[in-house]
This record gives C-alpha cells, sequence and structure tokens, in this order.
C-alpha cells in the first residue's frame, strides 16, 4: 500500500511538473508541433494511469469493509486493474 501511495505521488509530481512546461512550449513558435503532440499524449497518459492508481488505492481500502460475496463480484475488475496499470513512459 506504501508503494501504492508513492507511485501516486510521484505521478501526480510529474504531471505538475509537465503541464506548465507544455504550456510554455505551446507559446512558443519554434517548439516543434510533434513534439507539442507527443508530450500532450504523456501527458493524458499520465493522467489515465494516475485515475488508475487512485482506484486501485480506493479499492484496496474498502477490500477490508467488504463481506465475502462482495469480494468475490469484484475480482475480475480488481484484475484489470492491476493489469493496466503499469507505468507510462517518462517524458
Amino acid at each position: 500500500m506504501e508503494g501504492l501511495k508513492e507511485e501516486i505521488s510521484r505521478t501526480r509530481s510529474e504531471i505538475e511538473t509537465t503541464e506548465p512546461l507544455l504550456q510554455v512550449m505551446f507559446k512558443d513558435r519554434s517548439v516543434n508541433l510533434g513534439r507539442l503532440i507527443e508530450m500532450n499524449r504523456k501527458l493524458k497518459e499520465l493522467a489515465a494511469y494516475l485515475t488508475g492508481l487512485e482506484f486501485q488505492s480506493k479499492r484496496e481500502n474498502s477490500v477490508g469493509q467488504m463481506t465475502a460475496g462482495d469480494v468475490q463480484g469484484s475480482r475480475s475488475s480488481t484484475v484489470i486493474v492491476r493489469r493496466y496499470s503499469t507505468p507510462p513512459q517518462h517524458l
């Protein structure tokens, strides 16, 4: 669980530093359009990754409060979140 919190914090930090950089690059006409598009794509990827991490964190926090039937019915969604929660390539 600590590792998950650290990953959430690291991902948030990366988004917070990338967004202003992207804005500066957008205003600079000398920046290649392809580079802007790629950086924006990676930013969207990080945001989606963060959403998945936050979902997984909430899911793990609520597991202790679930009944056995609830856990059995929700296993497939947990597997999907974990399968797709690999970090995207960093900028």
